[in-house]
């Protein structure tokens, strides 16, 4: 099938540097004449070709999406309509789906005047001090972190030295279309040459990340470590002027794998809400994720806030890290993007770093909080390597400084970047203690919770080889883990519930939760021993513990944001709303369901014990 040439219409996508702006799917701009076209890696590049031919086209190139996937980037017939020669592709047999390329922007970030700038406030308010002095009294050795940006001035006094000019170069596109890595020649240059415009966002956010300490000039950057030794630091230009796309930023991220990248920084992102849109640009994030990269991701600077749904690419992918811009106060600045998948915050406003042309200036935006805390995981990755993704995730939550209250919050994330506290708890992650459970990987999302909750004695496994992570809990079960955390007090058989006899594990339990007012039963005079708890239970059942124990329950959050909120029961409406204002219990597939009715599985439950036991305990 071969597609009719329309004129092109021209969508207009957005993502900048600092984030994106709003947009509706009507205005988001792609490459003229340009499909990229995803298949499964076993397709053979002769079927690619073979299948372009027939559509009269061009492949110019194929990159690595995923382990399992790759792309082809297609010249169609020019005067042809990108979105429906995409929708041809698509019904092709061998074609997992096909998108037009779109276009990311880099918008610029709010100058601040030179006479604003009062000393580098922000390594104070991060701890960054601190932190270079934990890093320096423990063996640790250079981690290669990339920043994916304009470029950077390489001759700069403060930058010389320290960014590594083989490593960094410039995602390339030849007049034939067809793509490389050249060698960076500094910021703002165009497919390898200097187009004489002033470009300074890529030296800023790398001096911010990088710059050179102890030499008497300048800035000192936060992944310095205060003595250039933490750092293996790669620049990589997946600009042309003051926008790029979905495949130069891919090609970079690709390149920066290659060259053995730990973490990369994407001071860069558009507002997009549809799948179909973005699944490209998740695909690629979530792989190298897999492959133990951390991203590190701007929330934009437009003042827009998530309703738990993705809205800011590719800040709001789980396989991210998004900040948050916050104030010398600590506080959210007025306009950056927040909300429920934004990872924590970090200084982003006036903050003084290089300037292009051997010079420095302040600018603001998250794209200056973002390198912030690239900065710190660098050296949390130069401490101990072998950190998974989420583990560098779950520390830098765990320990980030509470700004509106305890826990996390729309404004905040989880709090406000502290480095002091994020290194200290590499060092102690390295004494943890290994699970025997064969059954519970050390790269797996929920290891570090299950480990807190061995250690802790309330979940000690299913037997000494197996933890059951996928395994469903039932309702004595968890009664039984809440009676181990009160120190399991003795307790009077009374003949309440049908179902619960004398001698039986969960017989004490029961009675300790029932005659404290935690558990009830249910109607026809069963606890339900047996039966599955559902997510709805395990929260209602746990704000009555919280409740007993005499903690504050009284925050409160919308249930509506997720598409099945409305299914929650209403004898756990008032709990739910306070585990999802806590961040006790998150959403599902990307935080657009919260699964009310879901049965809880073990790993689950180690999480959600976890993050209670952190707020309310730790």
């Amino acid at each position: 099938m071969k597609w009719k040439y329309l004129v092109a219409a021209g969508m207009i996508v957005g993502i900048g540097i600092c984030g994106g702006r709003q947009v509706s799917a009507a205005d988001l701009e792609y490459v003229p004449g340009e499909v990229v076209v995803v298949y499964d890696e076993t397709v053979s590049q002769n079927q690619i070709q073979s299948l372009a031919e027939d559509q009269d086209s061009v492949v110019t190139r194929t990159i690595q999406v995923t382990e399992d996937t790759q792309a082809a980037v297609v010249e169609v017939p020019e005067g042809s309509d990108v979105e429906s020669a995409a929708a041809v592709y698509e019904e092709a047999e061998d074609v997992l789906y096909a998108q037009p390329n779109y276009i990311l922007e880099l918008y610029e970030d709010e100058l601040v005047p030179e006479d604003g700038y009062s000393g580098a406030w922000w390594l104070s308010n991060i701890k960054a001090y601190e932190a270079w002095g934990l890093l320096n009294k423990y063996a640790h050795e250079p981690v290669t972190a990339a920043v994916l940006d304009t470029g950077a001035d390489i001759a700069h006094e403060d930058l010389k030295n320290v960014v590594n000019i083989s490593l960094s170069g410039e995602v390339l596109k030849d007049d034939a279309n067809q793509y490389s890595i050249g060698p960076l020649y500094g910021d703002g240059y165009a497919e390898g040459s200097n187009p004489g415009t002033f470009v300074t966002h890529g030296t800023h956010v790398t001096g911010i990340l990088g710059a050179q300490a102890d030499n008497q000039t300048g800035i000192a950057g936060v992944g310095s470590g205060g003595d250039n030794s933490a750092l293996n630091l790669m620049v990589v230009d997946v600009f042309s002027g003051a926008k790029t796309d979905f495949v130069h930023v891919i090609e970079g991220m690709n390149y920066a794998a290659e060259c053995g990248a730990k973490v990369i920084n994407m001071s860069l992102g558009t507002n997009m809400k549809n799948e179909s849109q973005y699944r490209l640009l998740k695909q690629a994030c979530d792989s190298l994720y897999n492959q133990g990269i951390t991203i590190v991701c701007a929330a934009g600077n437009e003042g827009i806030k998530d309703t738990g749904t993705i809205t800011t690419v590719p800040c709001d992918f789980e396989s991210t890290i998004g900040v948050i811009n916050s104030t010398q106060s600590n506080q959210k600045a007025g306009g950056s993007n927040y909300g429920s998948l934004k990872t924590l915050s970090a200084p982003g406003t006036g903050i003084y770093s290089c300037y292009n042309g051997n010079t420095y200036g302040m600018l603001s935006g998250t794209s200056m909080a973002a390198p912030m805390v690239t900065g710190v995981v660098a050296m949390m990755y130069s401490l101990n390597d072998s950190l998974s993704p989420n583990q560098v995730k779950s520390i830098l939550t765990s320990t980030a400084a509470d700004t509106y209250g305890i826990g996390f919050d729309e404004y905040s994330g989880a709090g406000v970047l502290d480095a002091s506290a994020a290194l200290a708890a590499v060092e102690e992650l390295k004494n943890h203690v290994t699970l025997p459970f064969e059954d519970v990987v050390e790269d797996a999302w929920y290891y570090n919770d299950v480990a807190a909750a061995y250690q802790r004695g309330f979940m000690t496994g299913m037997d000494s080889e197996h933890f059951g992570p996928g395994i469903t809990l039932s309702r004595a079960q968890f009664v039984t883990i809440l009676y181990r955390l009160e120190g399991e007090p003795e307790e009077n058989y009374q003949d309440i519930f049908a179902d619960v006899p004398q001698g039986w594990f969960f017989t004490d339990p029961v009675m300790w939760a029932r005659n404290n007012g935690i558990i009830s039963g249910y109607d026809n005079g069963l606890f339900g021993t047996s039966d599955p708890i559902t997510r709805e239970q395990m929260i209602l059942i746990l704000y009555h513990y919280a409740g007993y124990k005499g903690y504050d329950v009284s925050s409160q959050a919308e249930l509506i944001t997720y598409e099945d909120g409305s299914k929650v029961s209403t004898f756990a409406q008032e709990a739910m709303e306070w585990g999802v204002s806590m961040q006790i219990i998150r959403g599902k597939n990307d935080g657009t369901v919260i699964d009310p009715q879901g049965n809880t599985v073990r790993s689950e439950c180690a999480s959600i014990m976890e993050r209670f036991l952190e707020l309310y305990i730790d």
